[in-house]
């Protein structure tokens, strides 16, 4: 027997075209929602990626250039780029240190033990003849060859800050000869890395120059034992070259010659004395034979 197909209502058939239209829009918007978060989570792994990648390039570009700084020009004027002026003389005082802390004059030598009596054996009236009473301050007896350590004072005096440049070719050691008034040693010969220093307040900078009875005025001694000062009267002065009008005052400086000389000297000199009397007494002995 015939299976009879049961035919729709257009009713039906409008209900169902409805139906279907409403699960294609439901599937599409699904897979809209769906598209939209993964393209979300896509967008969002690499904006995080590209952030930490941003970021190690970022460490990596500000350690290159934070290597790649040169140094410091030492010819530009750090007082002008630091916006605080340099030092001028209404700012800064120089001075010989002194051991009670005042500002007189004072030095060590290697043999400063005999320094009173040979101080008074060089002979001070031929040394203060060379500069005022006023301008002179101290004095200190080194043998040749050995070390004389002068300290000195660096004194801030104003209201204003200031940089000052200390190193040993501006904070410079001058000694200049009694007798002839010469230069005949400068420490600011031998260059050396500048020492800027900020001067506030009171700020007192305290610093050793050394001399060692050596000869330098215009260039650097390697070798100071080969150029040694004759024995003498000197004057130290402590200059700041960089500062017109900035230097202490003297301090007299008697040079006396070593031990090995002196001995040296007093060897020849027996050995003169007893040829002399060799001399004499064989003229003696002449003279008694030509009597007989």
């Amino acid at each position: 027997m015939a299976t009879r197909k049961s035919r729709r209502t257009p009713e039906q058939e409008r209900m169902y075209r409805r139906r279907r239209i409403v699960a294609l829009i439901a599937a599409i918007a699904a897979l809209a929602i769906v598209l939209f978060v993964v393209i979300s989570d896509i967008r969002f792994v690499a904006a995080v990626g590209g952030a930490v990648n941003e970021r190690i390039h970022y460490d990596d570009a500000h350690a290159v250039s934070r290597s790649a700084v040169p140094s410091p020009d030492p010819s530009l004027s750090t007082g002008k780029t630091a916006g605080i002026p340099d030092c001028t003389s209404n700012d800064v005082t120089l001075s010989f240190a002194s051991d009670d802390g005042d500002s007189s004059a004072s030095a060590s030598a290697s043999e400063s033990g005999s320094a009173s009596g040979s101080a008074s054996a060089m002979g001070s009236a031929s040394a203060s003849g060379q500069a005022d009473d006023s301008d002179v301050n101290g004095s200190i007896v080194v043998s040749s060859g050995q070390s004389a350590t002068f300290t000195a004072v660096l004194t801030h005096t104003s209201k204003q800050n200031c940089l000052a440049n200390a190193a040993s070719d501006s904070e410079a050691l001058v000694i200049t000869s009694a007798a002839t008034g010469d230069v005949v040693y400068d420490s600011s010969a031998c260059d050396a890395d500048p020492i800027y220093l900020l001067m506030r307040n009171s700020d007192e900078d305290r610093r050793d120059l050394t001399w060692t009875t050596d000869e330098q005025t215009d260039e650097c001694v390697t070798d100071p034992s080969q150029v040694l000062v004759k024995p003498g009267t000197y004057y130290a002065q402590l200059q700041l070259k960089d500062v017109s009008g900035v230097q202490s005052q003297k301090m007299i400086v008697y040079v006396k010659a070593s031990s090995a000389s002196s001995a040296a000297s007093g060897s020849s000199a027996g050995s003169a004395s007893a040829s002399s009397s060799a001399s004499a007494s064989a003229s003696g002995s002449a003279s008694a034979s030509s009597g007989e």
